[in-house]
């Protein structure tokens, strides 16, 4: 599998998503295979769980799904992008925000699946997102910068450079600094 999540810890229970197109769900005490859930085109990316135990999933058919893993159905399906969704996070749990191929990111309206806003900016693909603790939104992309954004307005706030290859992941440590990794081994 290609993407996991730990939010699920506590049930000992992650997710897996991979490029045959399948979402499952594991029990780590076992490796037992509880779920399946199908209906993606194209392979799966990324993947995250909201408050709600509810699995997002973004693929390379461009399409965001929300899954009601109880069920083990898709409850929602947004035509995101024209190319791949690879990076999503949630913000505030009523606003989810994708990165794709398509060197976009969007803002959406969870509830009703509306985008509210499109940032534009990044030349490549958008590998990672996530949010800082002063509310901005952070991309990394293989154009090799990383971009900071203002989640209201949209903005763009500032390109951080230093990498000399794609950047793959953005995390923030507890002090709020940002942490990068990328294709250049650094």
């Amino acid at each position: 599998p290609n993407d996991l999540n730990k939010s699920m810890n506590e049930n000992n229970i992650f997710i897996s998503g991979s490029l045959d197109k399948k979402i499952k769900i594991w029990k780590t005490n076992n490796n037992e295979c509880l779920r399946t859930l199908e209906g993606h085109l194209h392979g799966i990316l990324t993947l995250l769980i909201n408050k709600d135990y509810e699995i997002i999933s973004g693929a390379k058919d461009g399409l965001i799904k929300i899954w009601n893993t109880r069920r083990g159905l898709c409850k929602k399906t947004i035509k995101a992008h024209e190319k791949d969704v690879s990076a999503l996070v949630i913000q505030n749990d009523d606003e989810l925000i994708s990165g794709s191929w398509d060197k976009t990111i969007k803002i959406w309206n969870i509830k009703t699946g509306e985008c509210k806003i499109t940032l534009e900016g990044h030349t490549d693909i958008i590998r990672s997102l996530i949010i800082n603790n002063n509310n901005q939104l952070i991309s990394g992309s293989n154009d090799k910068t990383i971009k900071i954004w203002n989640m209201k307005t949209g903005k763009y706030i500032n390109t951080l450079i230093g990498h000399n290859d794609w950047v793959w992941s953005l995390t923030i440590d507890k002090n709020n600094k940002l942490i990068s990794s990328s294709e250049d081994k650094t």
